[in-house]
């Protein structure tokens, strides 16, 4: 069985009079970047929730989130092009507690409805 479901979004669009690389560099500052492969070992070898939430903790930054991939899309249109522009990075920044913990509510609220569906059927 597949659910659709909408959800709504809002994107920001942010007008700086820095240069793109000096709005990077300011984001990349407030975000965690941790080695990804360390940060996926560090968490898989974690023997506890405890040594789990420590590794992710000192991943964060000052935002309380880190970067867990970076993509350089204007890269692509940049080689067709041999320009220097367009500068398009799209970030994936969240923290995985949070991911946790919104994982945790949505299996909640499935297995209610799944319990709600079974008692009526009953």
């Amino acid at each position: 069985m597949m659910t659709v479901r909408k959800v709504e979004t809002e994107r920001l669009t942010v007008t700086s009079s820095k240069s793109f690389e000096a709005v990077l560099a300011a984001l990349k500052a407030a975000i965690g970047c941790p080695d990804m492969v360390g940060f996926a070992n560090a968490i898989r070898n974690a023997q506890t929730f405890a040594e789990l939430e420590r590794t992710v903790h000192q991943s964060l930054g000052n935002t309380g989130l880190m970067l867990f991939m970076e993509f350089d899309q204007g890269a692509i249109l940049r080689k067709e092009t041999g320009l220097d522009k367009p500068k398009i990075v799209r970030f994936v920044i969240g923290n995985p507690l949070i991911m946790k913990e919104m994982a945790l509510d949505l299996t909640r609220r499935s297995q209610s409805w799944l319990m709600s569906a079974q008692m009526a059927y009953i």
